[in-house]
């Protein structure tokens, strides 16, 4: 029996009515199917999408449904990850696609070596007009090859999960998976695993399609929502400072983690002063957490007097809540 060379994994819940476009644009100028398996992950969905993953997989055999109990994003990746027969495993969301002949295109650049972490190009589209808002870049010139941590010391901030292909037994070895406690999952994963890629490499084309639906995850603007993704920043910036602390092994980690971990915490206050919705009691709370998990203030770091001056005053909770309140009643 021949193995699957890439294992797609796709997390659904409540996508019935996108679910089919996804799975359809994977299917478009495919390769040997013989070589990829698609595994739909429903994560307790509660419309038709669990019945539309079983009608899919009777139409086609590399198909195959895991059912199981809400566990969120996080959750249903990790299941793929341990249900995964392929070598490589490639993340997409269910209510996004893929270009045509991804498969082919990824399988073909495959018989060139092995990776870790194969990038690709990623689209950021809002609507279906055919056109698209943004196209992600790739961080090395394509074809080359180099580690993670080069990447990231060249100022490399990887974000999305789904615009790459990775390596299972890499994933497996060192005890990398998706961290249930996330809210921003991609980030905290992908900032962990090119810390320990040895082997990552792109190819310079268009992949995926970041479908933007309106009320998602990550799109909804609701004050609630707002304060989930303000409140995630802290639980990405505390993972990525227990990550170096567990890998004493990696000179310079331990610094990188750290400036990435500040990074999180002044976007969460940026985002603070941005948004004059959020109660003095939420800002209040936040800063308490913050201050709880070691956070804040934060270490300053060498930077531009300028960055070290606004470091400074924001290190302050009382002069930070005092120009938060001035910013409110400037509007």
């Amino acid at each position: 029996m021949i193995l699957p060379r890439i294992s797609v994994i796709i997390p659904v819940y409540n996508t019935g009515s996108l679910l089919t476009r996804c799975v359809e644009s994977l299917f478009v100028s495919v390769c040997d199917p013989d070589r990829f398996e698609i595994l739909l992950i429903d994560d307790g969905s509660t419309d038709d999408s669990l019945a539309v993953a079983i009608a899919l997989s009777e139409n086609y055999p590399q198909l195959r449904v895991i059912a199981q109990a809400n566990q969120g994003l996080s959750g249903a990746r990790n299941t793929g990850i341990d249900s995964a027969k392929g070598e490589y495993l490639w993340f997409v969301d269910s209510d996004d696609y893929v270009a045509p002949g991804s498969l082919s295109v990824l399988t073909d650049y495959l018989t060139s070596g092995w990776f870790d972490i194969l990038q690709f190009r990623m689209a950021l589209r809002a609507d279906d007009d055919g056109g698209y808002d943004s196209v992600s870049e790739i961080p090395l010139p394509a074809a080359e090859v180099t580690t993670g941590w080069q990447l990231l010391s060249k100022g490399y901030l990887p974000s999305s999960a789904c615009s790459a292909l990775y390596r299972r037994s890499f994933l497996l070895s060192h005890g990398l998976r998706f961290n249930p406690c996330a809210y921003r999952e991609d980030v905290e994963f992908t900032g962990r695993v090119f810390c320990l890629a040895r082997r990552v490499s792109a190819i310079d084309r268009m992949l995926y399609y970041y479908y933007c639906r309106p009320g998602s995850i990550t799109t909804g603007c609701s004050l609630v929502n707002r304060l989930r993704l303000l409140g995630a920043e802290l639980t990405t910036a505390r993972s990525f400072r227990d990550f170096a602390a567990s890998r004493s092994d990696h000179p310079g980690l331990d610094r990188y983690m750290l400036w990435r971990s500040n990074m999180l915490v002044m976007n969460m206050m940026l985002s603070i002063l941005g948004d004059p919705r959020v109660p003095v009691a939420a800002v209040r709370r936040l800063l308490a957490q913050a201050r709880a998990q070691s956070l804040y203030p934060m270490p300053l770091l060498v930077g531009s007097i300028k960055n070290r001056l606004m470091w400074g005053c924001f290190n302050f909770d009382t002069l930070f809540l005092l120009i938060f309140k001035y910013k409110r009643y400037r509007r």
